[in-house]
This record gives structure tokens, C-alpha cells and sequence, in this order.
């Protein structure tokens, strides 16, 4: 058959990710994306191995993006700087083939363009167009519409524009606006050199090698978090972020409140009750935003005709194991092993039928994980009767923080090997379909 046509609205990881497996299925991908990307500001994404075999498979390495392994977080108390517990992550990688990481998203976004820019022999290009801001989709007429009025037509229209997304109201019946989470955080950047001039926050920081040190006072937490920005080995560069979760809500939940700055002074109230070494790193700050907590409850449809939603527009997570960003890859990833062009049964007619196919294997696991976030942190007992409605596959014995359990149940899982799986199910029960391929 004739490759088809795929217009993906989003560059993000999900989005790109989409793209690259799509090419490789042997299709023509446009994306279009908003941004221009002409600034370098972004932030950080906790990526399990679940995300970075997947991002491999499509020729997006690990080094390639300056990622951080974590190795461990240490726990303190928060007023008296006192070592309390701490949790090692070495195990991470024998066990699931990589470490889970710490990497800044705009790294990885400018990795997956390098690949999209390289067509393989016998492959179509990749087009991503910039400043390309989506107006509104017409899904019956297979179009895409910009906000300068320009059309684009497409087989398989892909809405991956993350939580804000109103485009993906077309794959409901209706307007389903993203929810405001009740906590939100601080994001303070400290330079790397401002923490080697002292020796009370070098120290502890680099005993114990880079990873996360957390200072904990009640509902309050302090991160000293990895840095990631420098690649250097003398850690130049770097930009190390504090995060920090107060209860608190921001006048709304818009978009322009996502990462809206504020004066350092703000971020310095929240932690006058912490340790003097906090107080002083806080005071470092040479950029502090405010980051509001929003997150989508599942749509019922990832799938309609030729409209599919992948990641935050369709399943926003809160943080939880660096599984909102993993959960958009392996969606984006999950598409190519459904449409192969070399499927003589795949033509755009017969397209609605194969997206309800992938979405009949992707929901259910994507809805449950995405439960698992957005539930937390309440036990897997009390989550279980939602999950059951949407999901009835292996759950973990429990749903506690950074345990093994938990890893064997993220990390664990393997989408392009399970998507494969389902493919083959699918062609031996749908044989008219695929006309015996």
C-alpha cells in the first residue's frame, strides 16, 4: 500500500517520539508545533528504563542527551540538617538494562529533531514545522487548520499538544479542561559554582554524588536535585533545581501560570522554618518560577476514526516515578508496530480499524499507571476498584514510593515487545483485515 500521511500537532517527546516510529513504519510525518524553540528554558524529566528503551529504538541515546543516572536519594530532617534514611538505586540498572535518569527535556526534544532531520534509505522525511500554532481540527474532513489559516491534510492526525490541549476535545463529546492539582511547587536554579563557595552546602551535596538530597519537615520538602545542564566533568555549567511542594493554590490553573516567575523572596518564606544551609541555598537562586500542578483525568477515547491523543493531552499525569513523560513515549512508540505501510490491509479506510486495535491495547495500561499518579498517595487498596474498571492486567502488591515492587511494574515493562505481542494477536483474530499479512 501507499505510506500514509500523519500530521502530529506537538514536538514534544511524546509527539516526536510518535514521529520517528512513524517514519520508521515507512509513513510521511509533518509536525506542528507552536514553540520556535529559539529559547533554551525547559525542565527536567525523570525518565525510567520503560522511556529510555524506547527512546533508543528510535536512535535517541542516553549520552546523546546528557542524562544523569540516579543512584540514590538521601534523606535529612528538614530543621536539623540530620541524616534520617536514604534509598540506594544501583540495582536499577542489572535489573531493567538502564538507569532510571534525570535529563532536561529541551536536550532530549533537540536529539529527536537531529533524528528526524536524518532520513534512512527507502524512508520518507520528517517535516516539523515551527511557529505552527494549531487552531482547530476538522476530523471528518481530515485537516488540520493553523492559526494563520493555512490547511494541512493528513490520513492519521496525532494530538499530542500536552494538558492545555482544547484539541482534543474532538476525540470527546464535549470540553474537558485540565484539573489544578492542591500543591504546587518552587523551582529554584542554583548555579553549580554559587554551591562550591559553600562549604556547608558542597559538602553535603557532593558526599553523596550528585543525586538528590531531600531536606523533609512535615508536608514540606526540600530537593537538591541533580544537575543536568553541564556536561562537563567538573560539573560547570550546571543549574541545580530545588524543588519544593508547599499547599497552595495559584489564583488558576493557566497556561501562563505554568512557569510564571517570581521573586526569589517568595521561595525564601517558604523555607524560613528549614535549616540555615537551606535558607542560604534558596538566597542563590538566580531564577525562581512557580510551577502549578495540573493534570487531566484519562479521556474515554484515545481513538476516534482518524484522530488519536497521546500523552498529557489525553492522560496528564502528577509526578509519580518519572511515569507522565515514559507514559507519552511509549504512547508515541506504540503506534509504529500497529501501522507498518508494508501491511497490505493498512489503507486510509481501513485506519479507523487499526486505531481501535492499538487503542485496545494502549488504554488499559496507560489508564492504570495513570491512576497510579494521580491517586497517590493513597494505597493500592483504595485505588484498585477504579483501576478494575478500566484495566486487568498484572498490578504490583503495593504502590509504595521508589520500592522494587513498584520498578518491576514501570520499569519493568516493555511496550514495543507487548505492542509486537498484540499485533501478532491481532492479525491471527482479524485475518480479513489484514488480509493474511
Amino acid at each position: 500500500m501507499a505510506p500514509l500521511t500523519v500530521a502530529i500537532v506537538g514536538a514534544g517527546p511524546g509527539g516526536l517520539t510518535a514521529a520517528l516510529a512513524l517514519r520508521n513504519a515507512g509513513h510521511k510525518v509533518d509536525v506542528f508545533e507552536r514553540s520556535s524553540f529559539t529559547k533554551p528554558g525547559g525542565f527536567r524529566l525523570a525518565l525510567g528504563p520503560n522511556a529510555l528503551r524506547v527512546l533508543e529504538s528510535v536512535g535517541v541515546g542516553i549520552e546523546a542527551v546528557g542524562a544523569r543516572s540516579m543512584h540514590n536519594e538521601v534523606f535529612h530532617n528538614g530543621e536539623t540538617k540530620e541524616w534520617t534514611h536514604n534509598e540506594n538505586f544501583d540495582y536499577v540498572k542489572p535489573k531493567y538494562g538502564t538507569d532510571w535518569v534525570i535529563v532536561d527535556r529541551p536536550a532530549v526534544q533537540r536529539e529527536q529533531m537531529k533524528q528526524a532531520s536524518v532520513t534512512p534509505a527507502g524512508l520518507q522525511q520528517i517535516d516539523i514545522h515551527l511557529s505552527s500554532e494549531v487552531a482547530y481540527i476538522r476530523p471528518e474532513e481530515k485537516r488540520i487548520v493553523l492559526k494563520n489559516e493555512r490547511e494541512h491534510k493528513a490520513d492519521l492526525i496525532i494530538i499530542a499538544n500536552g494538558v492545555h490541549s482544547t484539541l482534543v476535545n474532538s476525540l470527546v463529546d464535549g470540553n474537558i479542561p485540565p484539573l489544578q492539582y492542591s500543591r504546587t511547587a518552587y523551582r529554584v536554579e542554583v548555579p553549580m559554582e554559587k554551591m562550591q563557595q559553600d562549604p556547608e552546602i558542597w559538602n553535603t551535596w557532593k558526599d553523596h554524588d550528585y543525586d538528590i538530597v531531600s531536606f523533609a519537615i512535615r508536608e514540606k520538602r526540600a530537593l537538591l536535585m541533580t544537575g543536568v545542564q553541564g556536561l562537563g566533568g567538573d560539573h560547570s555549567g550546571e543549574r541545580h533545581g530545588l524543588l519544593m511542594s508547599p499547599s497552595m493554590k495559584m489564583v488558576d490553573g493557566s497556561d501562563a501560570d505554568y512557569n510564571m516567575v517570581v521573586p526569589p523572596e517568595e521561595a525564601a518564606k517558604y523555607v524560613s522554618d528549614f535549616h540555615p544551609m537551606i535558607q542560604r541555598w534558596v538566597g542563590m537562586s538566580q531564577h525562581t518560577t512557580v510551577w502549578t500542578s495540573v493534570y487531566r483525568e484519562s479521556l474515554e477515547n484515545m481513538a476516534r476514526e482518524n484522530l488519536i491523543g497521546i500523552g498529557d493531552a489525553v492522560h496528564a499525569h502528577l509526578p509519580h516515578h518519572g511515569q507522565g513523560a515514559s507514559s507519552a513515549i511509549e504512547d508515541g512508540a506504540s503506534i509504529g508496530p500497529f501501522l507498518d505501510a508494508s501491511d497490505p490491509g493498512l489503507t486510509p479506510e481501513s485506519l479507523p480499524e487499526y486505531l481501535k486495535h492499538w487503542e485496545s491495547f494502549r488504554k488499559p495500561r496507560a489508564r492504570c499507571v495513570h491512576l497510579f499518579s494521580i491517586r497517590w498517595p493513597l494505597p493500592l487498596e483504595q485505588i484498585k476498584p477504579d483501576i478494575a474498571k478500566v484495566y486487568d492486567g498484572p498490578l504490583p502488591p503495593h504502590n509504595q514510593d521508589h520500592t522494587e515492587v513498584m520498578w518491576d511494574f514501570l520499569f519493568g515493562y516493555d511496550v514495543l515487545k507487548e505492542a509486537k505481542k498484540a499485533v501478532t494477536k491481532m492479525r491471527v483474530e482479524s485475518n480479513g483485515l489484514v488480509n493474511g499479512h
